[in-house]
This record gives structure tokens, sequence and C-alpha cells, in this order.
């Protein structure tokens, strides 16, 4: 139905000529929202009540009792509208008069947000509220509480229409934006950001992915590109930027979202992306990403999927992911190791790295870890025998000069020209700094640690190998 002269409500019939008619239209246009027959006699008569308050001489404020505001009965304790801005109001306590609380909140006919408190006083905003979204500032000197704010899941809005400071529901996305300063768009529920500072002498680009570098005076983590060669431990990572920061310009770091306006073809780093491609830390370009997964000694961090590709509006979804680093080395020896004396303890020495990961060797013979853990120690000797007596070597372990209990095995050679190949394995827990040694002694020093040269069909054999292992944090 459609409110005119001739259906009014009694309370409005006996009003003057332009009440009528601005119950008439506020009633009406609250219909065409979708309101119901009584939330559009509530919609006029507030605004009735308005306009002849407006006319009225302002009175002085008197101290009132106690009283529980409640909303007109015919209007229900709480409401759904579609209409972008809904508050209802429910004192569960008597509110003193010092602190009114909303007892309602409409729109004018002419567009003004009105306000109605409970003990009579009423805010109008100066402006009017454009396409029924409030886009100005309203001061309340009380403290109001609100039983719910109701958004408009159908404003239709895009990134084109924010501002910074704004909220409002984004139905693409069904989330709560909200738009902060730096023009990028928080997505609540669905993404979460670290505020970081570009302290580098170069511009980081939106969708470079950054680690820790250090901490501003500002207490901003400071971000630099990620290289995941292993030079920086995975754990550094931040995220994947959001926004382009210029040297000095603080912005965000997404660690779980979505990601927008990237080239994300790959053809920046070489590859071909598609939608649904895994991207890793890239190993050799700082801040790129890459679909190869890395092997060591780089390190494994996957960094997000490709859920749009395009040159310029590709999307992906950042979620870094960090698989646990165990570092390792491989340590041989490419000379013979004759014992000087019997019955002396000796070092097995190792003068080459062949392969190394957090783990190095000092001296030649003191095997030390970068990173704590716990480590394999896998040796390999290759022994010869000079003579035919019957002669014995004791193998054992020991960590920062001291034996290992328990870690000694003896091997026995008898004959000449005699060869035996020892290997087995010791696990040590290692602290940064701790060292590992392999000790040996002998009861005969016809007994050497051989290496054989090449041949024709081989190549030439290493007189002794360490490999070592981490095989857990």
């Amino acid at each position: 139905m459609q409110w005119s002269a001739d259906n009014l409500p009694a309370s409005i019939k006996n009003k003057p000529l332009k009440y009528q008619q601005l119950f008439i239209k506020t009633a009406n246009a609250a219909l065409a929202k979708g309101f119901s027959k009584d939330e559009s006699i509530f919609a006029g008569t507030n605004a009735v009540k308005i306009e002849e308050n407006k006319n009225q001489p302002a009175k002085e404020a008197k101290a009132k009792p106690a009283v529980t505001p409640s909303l007109p009965s015919h209007v229900p304790s709480t409401r759904s509208f579609t209409d972008p801005f809904e508050v209802v109001s429910k004192a569960l306590e008597p509110v003193a008069p010092a602190v009114p609380t909303i007892k309602a909140a409409e729109f004018d006919a002419q567009g003004h947000l009105v306000i109605l408190m409970s003990d009579g006083k009423r805010i109008v905003t100066k402006g009017k509220a454009v396409e029924q979204h409030i886009q100005q500032s309203v001061g309340v000197s009380v403290n109001p509480v609100f039983d719910h704010v109701q958004m408009n899941t159908t404003a239709g809005y895009t990134s084109e229409d924010y501002l910074p400071g704004m909220m409002t529901w984004n139905e693409f996305e069904d989330c709560l934006d909200i738009v902060q300063n730096d023009n990028t768009i928080l997505q609540v529920g669905l993404e979460q950001y670290i505020e970081v500072i570009n302290t580098t002498a170069g511009t980081l680009s939106n969708g470079s992915v950054v680690r820790f570098s250090g901490v501003s005076l500002e207490e901003i983590p400071e971000a630099s590109p990620l290289l995941a060669d292993g030079s920086i431990p995975s754990l550094y990572i931040i995220g994947i930027l959001t926004n382009t920061l210029i040297p000095g310009q603080r912005g965000r770091a997404t660690i779980l979202g979505k990601v927008r306006n990237l080239n994300t073809t790959g053809s920046d780093v070489g590859e071909t992306w598609q939608k649904g491609t895994l991207l890793w830390a890239h190993p050799t370009i700082p801040g790129k990403m890459t679909s190869v997964q890395p092997t060591a000694p780089n390190v494994v961090i996957s960094v997000a999927a490709v859920l749009k590709a395009h040159a310029t509006q590709g999307i992906i979804l950042a979620r870094p992911v960090i698989f646990p680093r165990l570092f390792y080395g491989v340590f041989s020896s490419s000379v013979t190791q004759t014992p000087l004396s019997v019955n002396t303890p000796h070092n097995v020495h190792f003068e080459n790295t062949d392969i190394s990961s957090g783990v190095i060797v000092i001296d030649q013979n003191k095997i030390t870890t970068d990173n704590a853990g716990l480590y394999s120690f896998d040796f390999r000797l290759q022994l010869t025998s000079s003579n035919s007596s019957q002669k014995e070597m004791y193998i054992w372990a020991r960590k920062n000069g001291v034996d290992i209990p328990r870690s000694n095995s003896k091997v026995t050679i008898v004959g000449n020209g005699v060869e035996l190949v020892p290997s087995w394995s010791f696990s040590v827990s290692m602290q940064i700094g701790d060292y590992f040694e392999l000790m040996y002694v002998v009861s005969d020093t016809a007994i050497s640690i051989n290496a054989p040269a090449n041949t024709a069909f081989a190549p030439a054999t290493p007189s002794a190998t360490l490999r070592v292992s981490q095989i857990n944090l």
C-alpha cells in the first residue's frame, strides 16, 4: 500500500498539512526500501516529530530520574533491515541521566541522520547521507552502547569507491573491508598483515617476499628482500608485501590472504605460471618467487599459490609455510694416515669438504655445527695391514675434547695386505660451538688408514669419509 491523505494514521490526521505531507513522503520512501507498514509509520512519525522539534524553542535541560529507554511498541526490539545503517539499542539496566543512551536512529526526509537520545535530545548531521551511506563524522559527547550495527550487504562498492578510513561490506568476498591510510584493504577474517618499514636503499615492490632485517626506532620490523639461498635462516621470513614501499616508507606484508595486481605469469623470473601454481621463495633472485622447489643447500619456503595468472592484475594467495631446515656436511681425506705410535689416541683428519650446510671442519679434525640439534656422524675408514701379525684398532667419538662414554668399538686385522673398511655412526646432541672428533688407537703401527689411487675402472678411494646429518632440532 501507499500512504496518502486518505489513509493517514490517526496521530497524523490532525496535524498541519506540511506535517501530513512530510509523513507521506517519508513513510512511502520507507516502503520503497522494503520496510514493513509498521516500520514506515515509525519512520514517518519520527520525521514529523523531528520537524516539530525544530520549530520549538530550546528548553532548559532538567535532571530526570533514571529511566529505561524503550522503542515504540509497534517496532520490534531487534530488526533486520536491508537499510545500510541500522542501530537498535536495548538498555538492560536503568541508565543514569548523566549517561544517556541512543534510543533510535533514522533518516529524515532531507536525508539527514537523526539520532534520538534517551534524555529527549537529538543529534542531527549537517550534511546529507550520500546514497544512504554515512560519509561524514557525527560527534557524540556521550558513550552510547550499540546492540549491533547492520551493514548493507548489497552496496556494490568496489575498490574505486573506497576512501581511507572507510569500513564497508564486501559482497563479493562476503567480508568486512577496512580501508587503511596507505590504501591497502584489510578483509576482516580473510587475511592478516604485519606492519613493516623499508629501511633499504631501494624500492620494495608490491608482491616482494620480505624478511626481518632489524627493528626500527618506532619498534616496527624492518623489511628487506628474502633470498632463499641458505644465507639467512628461513625463520626470518615475514611475508609478501601488499603495496610498494619507497625507502623509509611504512606498509604491510601479508602473512595470510590475497595479494593483488601482480605479474603472476612467471615471465619476470623466466618461468610460466598458471592458476594453481605453487610458488616458493627464490634462491637466486632476492624478493622473487619461483615455481621450482629449491633443494639443499637452498632453503625451502612455500610462500603462495597463483589464484589468477595475469601480467598486471594477477592474484596470489599468500601463506608462507616454512619447512624444517636440517643441516649437513660430508668431509673426506685423500691422503694415507699412518699412526705415529701404538696405544696413543690419534685424530682422523678430513681435509676435504665435499658438501656442507651449517656444518664445518676446523683444523681438519674438529667438526662443528652452526645450529643446535641432534646429529648423526657416520664414518667410513679404509684400513690396510702391512704385516702378517694380528693387530687391533679402537675407534670412538669425542665431544669438546672429552671421550663420549660407551662410544668405543674394536676391529682386528690379521695378515699382510689385508684390507678392512669399518663403518658405523654416532648420534650426538650438539650446541652451537660444540665440536666432534673421530678418534682411534692402534696396537701396531702396521695398520694405516690408506687412500688407494684411482684405477682404469674406478675413481680414487678416500682414506676416510665422515657424513654429518642433523636428524632432529
